[in-house]
């Protein structure tokens, strides 16, 4: 999602399992040890993610780590972290949005937006309250009230002001993030989740750096595992019978070459939306790869034989200035050689031309000011299209498997 922004393997011993919210607001994490680690045999060990038998996972595992070696058959397993209770405004962050994406949703930490559901995470979109969008002049402002969690000062409020047709945010949504409690250089990563049934919804797993190591976006890396629309079949830039996969990367904002590094999956007969499926990455030094279900059914597959900076064939002014290399390493795989955490999220619309405008019949155009309003009021043709239960991202399990060092 554009940031606003292997061989054998080992099966995750620590299935950490969301059991509840709790009456103070928060999520209590409990380390689900199965039993075959408890009798630390070797049979445990040397079962891999393929491997049938692989049936002591939680259905409500909702973050699992490991350690597992790229070359070796040989078992590594290091507990990545342990018990621990996590407050729901660190993984669920409260902004209005992300305005390079121009999206229509703010996040909340409402329980009526991210809430568990029979063992399994929900995320789910609702209309904002009318009378924000109704009345001019009404600002919406979480710096003011300290619930905004964004760096960004203008994800931190909004307005409706009749006199530009602008409005508040008309959707809420909800977005979680591994940033304070897990991240990974290297391994595997995999999202067990059944795309939201919906008009103009953008479901999105993807992972971003833990540090801007290499400058401000593009340039320290985005990876996008799984990004798909609620729009059915029909829509002509693919809806959820279709997931995408890219990385972003370049030197700055206008030279962002994920057009290299983007490709579709069709789903086969179905939709994503349909039943749940495994979204997955493989990720090395030398190599990084999406999937669907399968290690075999790739999205992307983007090997490292050069350097990014001479892959990119920038030009040497860009914007009236002058362009350098960012990546100054011996590493081909620049800037996606340092740790980076995940992001679960549910938008909905925006203006980036993820919803292209030609032949879309889409209510709004992507480069209106008040793009939003004119979603807003074309609420009797796409609200309908929310059908109740099926216009949610629900996610079954998260797993991550840190390559060893």
């Amino acid at each position: 999602m554009a940031q606003r922004t292997a061989p054998a393997s080992q099966v995750p011993i620590v299935n950490i399992e969301a059991l509840d919210t709790i009456d103070d607001g928060t999520f209590r994490i409990t380390d689900q040890l199965t039993n075959d680690t408890k009798a630390s045999g070797s049979e445990a060990r040397g079962r891999g993610p393929d491997s049938n038998e692989d049936q002591t996972r939680s259905s409500g595992s909702i973050i699992s780590e490991s350690c597992y070696s790229i070359r070796s058959t040989r078992s590594y397993i290091r507990p990545y972290y342990r018990s621990r209770r996590v407050a729901k405004s660190e993984i669920e962050k409260p902004w209005i949005g992300e305005r390079q994406n121009g999206e229509f949703e703010m996040t909340t930490n409402d329980r009526e937006n991210v809430f568990l559901d029979n063992g399994k995470l929900v995320i789910k979109p609702t209309l904002q309250d009318p009378t924000l969008i109704n009345t001019d002049y009404a600002l919406l402002n979480l710096t003011a009230d300290g619930t905004c969690t964004s760096d960004m000062w203008y994800s931190c409020w909004a307005a409706t002001n009749a006199t530009n047709h602008t409005i508040i945010n008309p959707i809420k949504s909800g977005r979680i993030n591994t940033k304070s409690s897990a991240s990974i250089r290297y391994g595997r990563v995999e999202v067990v989740a059944k795309m939201p049934v919906g008009d103009w919804l953008w479901p999105a797993i993807w992972l971003l750096p833990v540090d801007n190591v290499y400058g401000p976006w593009p340039a320290s890396g985005e990876i996008d595992m799984a990004e798909s629309r609620g729009n059915n079949y029909t829509y002509k830039y693919g809806g959820n019978d279709e997931v995408s996969s890219s990385l972003h990367w370049g030197p700055t904002k206008s030279l962002d070459q994920t057009w290299r590094d983007t490709n579709t999956q069709k789903s086969m007969h179905s939709t994503y939306s349909a039943k749940f499926h495994t979204y997955g990455l493989e990720w090395s030094k030398k190599y990084l790869y999406t999937y669907v279900d399968s290690r075999i059914r790739h999205v992307i597959y983007t090997k490292y034989t050069k350097h990014q900076w001479v892959r990119g064939q920038f030009p040497q002014l860009s914007e009236g200035k002058l362009i350098t290399d960012p990546w100054d390493t011996n590493r081909f795989n620049t800037p996606f050689d340092t740790p980076f955490y995940l992001i679960v999220n549910l938008a909905v619309g925006g203006t980036n031309g993820y919803f292209s405008d030609p032949d879309s019949n889409k209510p709004w155009v992507n480069n209106a000011v008040n793009a939003s309003a004119y979603f807003w009021a074309a609420k009797d043709s796409w609200y309908p299209t929310w059908v109740e239960g099926k216009a949610q991202l629900e996610v079954e399990s998260v797993k991550m498997w840190q390559e060893c060092d």
